[in-house]
C-alpha cells in the first residue's frame, strides 16, 4: 500500500502522537508498505521535503494567534492533492481533527480514496487554550469540542482509537461508525539499559548537577497547563521535607513553561528543580535513565505513551488515576498510582524508602510493556487499512452501477483541473469551470510541474 498521513505534530516536536507516527512509519515499512507524511513547516510558498527516511513533506502554514506557537496550514492546497494523486496513495491516515486533518480528509475526498482517523486526544480537555481561564463561556467550549470530534470523526470512514475509554467517550458524541481499539505500540530497544551511551548519560548528569546521592523523577513530554506540572512544583516543599535528596527535571517545552519556572522560584526551588527544556528525540531514551522514577498527575491522556517509554527504561511511574493508564498501570506492581493529589508526598517517598520494593517495582515496569511491541501495532494497524480500503470501494462499487456517487479530482499534465463524475458506471468528464488565460496557464504549470517533479525524486 501507498499511505499517507496527515498530521499536524511532527518531529522535532516530542509528544505522544509524534512517537506514534514514527514507530507506525517504521513498522510499516517493514512489512513492506511505502509511506509518506505530511505535517505543517515555517512559512514558505512552496511544500519542501525535509527527510526522505520515511519521506516528510512539510506544507506551508501560518502562525495561530490564540495558541501560539503552533501553526495551521491554509486547509485546501492544491499541490498536495497534486503530490497524493502522482505518489498512488490507496489510504489517507490523518492523526489531528485540525488543519492537517482537515487537508487529509479533503485530499481524500478530492481523489477518491479512503480515509481512517486516528483519535488522540481528548479535545474538551484542552479548551482553556481558547477560553482562557474565563468559567462563563468553558461549558460552552467543551460541548462545542465534543460536537467537533464527533463532526471530524464521523467524516472519515473509519476510526482508530488508542483504549476502551476513547471509544466510549467517542460512541457518547454521537458517533457511530466502524472503530479499532488499537494502543500505540513503541519501539522497545532503544530505551532498554544495553542500548544506551553511558558516556552520554554521565555527560547528562554533570551538565545538570545530578549528584549521585540525588533521587531523580522525570516529566518528560510537553509543557503544558493540562499536564498539570504545577501540581507536583506545588508539592516539592513537602516531598522535600520528607525526602530532601528527591530532584525533579521537567523535560520538553511548551506554553506553561515560564509559568512553572516563575513557580520554582517562588517556592524557592531553584536547587531542586531542572528544567532542560526541549531535546532531541535522538536523546530521549538517554534522558529517561538520568531518572529513577517518571511523574505525570495529567487526566488528560488518551494513552500516556511516555508511560510505556518510562516503563521500556526500567522507571516506576508515580501516576495520577485514569481510566486510561489502568490497563497498563498497576499500583504496588509496575508504579505508584494515586487519586488525591494531597498524597502525592508520602507515594513518592514510600517509592524511595524502601530500596526492595523500588528494585522490584522497576523490575515489574519492563515486563509489563513487552505486549505493547511495534510490531503488534504495526500490524493490527494494517489490518485496519485494508478492511477500510474494501469497504470503501465496495460501498462506491455498488453506488456506481445505479447512481451519481462521487466527484473525484483530476489534473492533466497541463495542470488544467477538470472533475470526472461517475453515473451509471460511464465517466464523464465536466469541462473546468474557471479557465485560465494562456499565459497564466503556463506559469501555474511551471510551477506545479517543476515542484512536484522535484518532490518526487525521492
Amino acid at each position: 500500500m501507498n499511505i499517507a498521513i496527515f498530521t499536524d505534530n511532527y518531529f522535532p516536536n516530542i509528544n505522544g502522537v509524534s512517537s506514534s507516527i514514527y514507530t507506525l512509519t517504521n513498522g510499516l515499512i517493514a512489512k513492506g508498505h511505502k509511506v509518506y507524511i505530511f505535517s505543517i513547516s515555517e512559512p514558505s510558498k512552496k511544500i519542501k521535503l525535509v527527510e526522505t527516511d520515511p519521506p516528510v513533506f512539510r506544507v506551508p502554514s501560518v502562525s495561530v494567534a490564540f495558541v501560539k506557537p503552533y501553526r495551521a496550514v491554509k486547509p485546501y492546497y492544491i499541490g498536495v492533492i497534486e503530490l497524493c494523486r502522482k505518489l498512488n496513495i490507496d489510504i489517507i491516515h490523518s492523526q489531528t481533527e485540525f488543519s492537517m486533518g482537515i487537508m487529509g480528509h479533503l485530499v481524500a475526498k478530492a481523489l477518491g480514496i479512503a480515509q481512517i482517523h486516528t483519535y488522540h486526544t481528548m479535545l474538551e480537555d484542552y479548551t482553556h487554550y481558547l477560553t482562557r481561564g474565563v468559567k462563563v463561556v468553558d461549558k460552552p467550549a467543551k460541548i462545542a469540542a465534543k460536537m467537533l470530534s464527533g463532526s471530524f470523526c464521523e467524516s472519515a470512514n473509519s476510526l482508530i482509537v488508542p483504549t476502551e475509554k476513547v471509544k466510549q467517550s467517542i460512541i457518547s458524541y454521537g458517533v457511530n461508525m466502524t472503530t479499532y481499539v488499537i494502543p500505540s505500540g513503541i519501539n522497545l530497544k532503544p530505551f532498554s539499559t544495553s542500548e544506551i551511551d553511558i558516556t552520554r548519560l554521565n555527560d547528562i548528569k554533570k551538565e545538570w548537577n545530578i549528584l549521585p546521592s540525588d533521587r531523580v523523577i522525570l516529566s518528560i513530554g510537553r509543557v503544558a497547563p493540562e499536564k498539570s506540572i504545577d501540581m507536583i512544583i506545588r508539592k516539592m516543599p513537602e516531598i522535600l521535607s520528607l525526602n530532601p535528596n528527591i530532584l525533579f527535571i521537567v523535560i520538553g517545552d511548551g506554553p506553561a513553561m515560564p509559568e512553572l519556572k516563575a513557580l520554582a522560584e517562588d517556592l524557592k526551588l531553584g536547587d531542586r528543580i531542572r528544567f532542560p527544556g526541549f531535546v532531541p528525540y535522538s536523546e530521549v531514551a538517554t534522558y529517561y535513565h538520568v531518572g529513577d522514577a517518571f511523574i505525570s498527575c495529567s487526566t488528560s491522556e488518551t494513552q500516556g505513551l511516555t508511560y510505556y517509554e518510562a516503563l521500556a527504561a526500567g522507571l516506576p511511574v508515580i501516576a495520577r488515576y485514569d481510566d486510561s493508564i489502568s490497563a497498563v498501570l498497576k499500583d504496588d506492581f509496575n508504579s505508584k498510582v494515586f487519586k488525591n493529589p494531597d498524597l502525592l508526598p508520602e507515594i513518592v517517598n514510600d517509592l524511595f524508602e524502601s530500596e526492595e520494593k523500588y528494585n522490584r517495582i522497576a523490575s515489574n515496569a519492563v515486563k509489563s510493556v513487552e505486549d505493547f511491541d511495534a510490531d503488534v501495532f504495526a500490524d493490527k494497524v494494517e489490518l485496519a487499512y485494508m478492511e477500510t480500503i474494501n469497504r470503501y470501494n465496495k460501498r462506491h462499487a455498488d453506488r456506481d452501477a445505479t447512481t451519481i456517487h462521487h466527484i473525484k479530482y483530476k489534473a492533466v499534465d497541463n495542470i488544467e483541473h477538470t472533475w470526472t463524475v461517475a453515473y451509471k458506471g460511464t465517466n464523464k468528464i465536466i469541462k473546468p469551470l474557471i479557465r485560465k488565460t494562456h499565459n497564466s496557464k503556463r506559469k501555474l504549470t511551471k510551477i506545479y510541474n517543476d515542484t512536484i517533479n522535484k518532490l518526487l525524486e525521492l
